[in-house]
């Protein structure tokens, strides 16, 4: 018989006989208003109470599956009617059981908590023992972590990859793979900036842009940088001649990125054009319509045809077609 009233609980109870013709003894359960598991799925036992502790039905009943549990760290509701759906379909029949149900209970799952500052040191920790870099070279600086990292209890371990470039100076980024028990649970991205001692080249004045770098425009200097390393130029040799993509100013580091191969032929300018394969060589002037580097495609027209046609820069007024 289940009734119903205005109070937060509710009595379920079936009266029946016991096999063999005799009264059962009254089972109470009560089912609390909270409460925390630790399991990936919630048993009756764990929320509720059983009266009297030692009835003979208190471990099999105890073993009722009431659901999911929810996220590590996290609390899930379950409902007055929820609780009598799951209870009405799952307590055996044969048995005299009384109910007490609140209107609702919060079911929290417990968690291991990674902090902030313990992300932070393990992605310190990786770096220095990772990098090539001796500690008093480098600078670990601007660590990116989450806030908090739920994670299931038990045995915890972890694996951590790097990400991305294969240099470990500049933004360096990392994966931390959480296993519980054997079993990874989690993956959580790190990132941080990180500052090294480096031969860096920078301008010994302001630069424009399309500006052609002679010595008397640069100066090496050693100091902490967060630039990748395959983006800093191997000393000034490497960019002498070069050509300024921007403006750059006064003690900037110049990087890669800020340098190009100055044309060899530019726009409007004639040129050589060489057409050869293993059998015949032909040349014929032509008239270059866009600047361009050594190795770069260019259009150029024929002066003797009129045609068209993209050509690689071979050199100073030269260009080769192939065919």
């Amino acid at each position: 018989m289940v009734r119903l009233g205005a109070r937060i609980c509710l009595i379920l109870a079936v009266a029946i006989l016991w096999a063999g013709g005799a009264a059962a003894h009254e089972l109470e359960i009560v089912i609390k208003d909270r409460a925390k598991v630790s399991g990936t799925h919630t048993y009756l036992k764990d929320i509720a109470s059983f009266y009297p502790q030692d009835h003979p039905m208190v471990g099999t009943i105890g073993q009722v599956k009431v659901c999911a549990s929810p996220s590590p760290g996290e609390t899930r509701t379950l409902t007055h009617s929820y609780l009598i759906n799951k209870l009405q379909a799952a307590l055996p029949a044969e048995a005299r059981i009384k109910v007490r149900i609140p209107e609702t209970m919060a079911l929290t799952r417990s968690a291991r908590i990674m902090s902030r500052p313990r992300l932070k040191r393990i992605f310190i920790d990786y770096v220095r023992a990772h990098s090539p870099w001796m500690l008093n070279e480098m600078t670990i600086e601007e660590v990116s972590t989450p806030k908090l990292v739920h994670l299931p209890e038990g045995k915890l371990t972890w694996s951590v990859k790097k990400r991305g470039r294969s240099q470990w100076s500049g933004l360096v980024s990392l994966v931390i793979t959480f296993k519980v028990d054997g079993r990874a649970i989690k993956k959580v991205p790190l990132s941080g900036r990180i500052k090294v001692l480096q031969r860096v080249v920078k301008a010994s004045r302001n630069l424009p842009k399309g500006h052609i770098l002679s010595e008397a425009d640069l100066v090496e200097s050693t100091e902490m940088t967060h630039y990748p390393a395959q983006e800093i130029p191997v000393g000034s040799e490497a960019i002498l001649g070069m050509m300024l993509t921007r403006p750059i100013r006064r003690g900037q580091v110049i990087t890669k990125a800020m340098v190009k191969s100055p044309p060899l032929v530019r726009k409007g300018e004639r040129v050589l054009i060489t057409a050869e394969n293993r059998a015949i060589k032909v040349t014929t002037l032509g008239k270059v319509l866009e600047d361009g580097a050594l190795g770069e495609q260019v259009r150029v027209v024929n002066i003797t045809s009129g045609k068209q046609l993209f050509a690689t820069v071979a050199g100073k007024g030269r260009v080769a077609v192939s065919f």
